[in-house]
């Protein structure tokens, strides 16, 4: 991707659960070549209905849910309270070496919920370089 290109989003899943299994439900971003000396900006918007009050953690890796991963150790966390259909976005920050040159990039990020079962009603990941601002 050229400098300051993007954004680049993943096709929207309407499916799936996330459950107490850690990573059980992933989301992956498409795979792409990156070239950029500030980084990448990886954003994840969910949308989903919880099965009752629930905190669903998202915790995003390189490549693969075993690869390295990207921001604070205990993921971002967001709290759906009721039945209701809940929407939150995630903000991810990478600028290790693997942001800065990759070929062949992709994200992966794994949903774990506190209890119970959230049904995934809108999900995708999205994915911009970062460049100067002149």
């Amino acid at each position: 991707m050229a400098s300051g290109s993007g954004p680049y989003c993943s096709a929207p899943v309407t499916s799936g659960s996330i459950t107490t299994t850690a990573n059980q439900f992933t989301l992956s971003s498409p795979v792409l070549n990156l070239n950029e000396e500030l980084g990448v900006l990886v954003t994840v918007q969910l949308c989903w209905t919880p099965s009752a009050t629930q905190t669903i953690t998202v915790k995003l890796y390189q490549g693969s849910v075993s690869g390295t991963q990207v921001g604070p150790s205990g993921g971002l966390v967001v709290t759906g309270t009721g039945t209701t259909e809940q929407q939150a976005s995630f903000a991810f920050v990478d600028n290790s070496a693997y942001a800065q040159n990759q070929a062949g990039a992709q994200y992966v990020a794994g949903f774990t919920a506190s209890t119970g079962t959230g049904t995934v009603d809108y999900a995708f990941v999205e994915i911009e370089t970062m460049a100067q601002v002149l």
